[in-house]
């Protein structure tokens, strides 16, 4: 037999004023849990590398491009794009091989 949660949802308007609906929805944490818990850990482990490799990717492309990267380092629109224009087209490419 399911389950069901209420949950309150506050929202303020532009005037202060506040709203509060309830919603319900079944619960279906319960069944899910045990299967989340065991891959939790490498799902993190996984993001985490992944991570890692898009900023290596990043400051690779940014190099060849001229383009210097600092730490909290303020860059323009056109250089951001030109980064991240060039990291889309470098991963198309990759695809587009690899399916060949």
């Amino acid at each position: 037999m399911a389950t069901s949660k209420t949950t309150k949802t506050k929202a303020t308007s532009k005037t202060g004023s506040k709203a509060t609906s309830k919603s319900s929805t079944p619960s279906a944490k319960s069944s899910t849990k045990s299967s989340a818990k065991s891959g939790t850990s490498s799902a993190k482990s996984r993001v985490s590398q992944s991570k890692s490799a898009m900023e290596r990717f990043k400051t690779e492309v940014a190099s060849e491009l001229g383009v210097n990267l600092k730490a909290g380092g303020d860059l323009t629109a056109r250089q951001a794009g030109k980064i991240g224009g060039e990291m889309v087209r470098r991963m198309i490419k990759q695809q587009s091989d690899q399916m060949k």
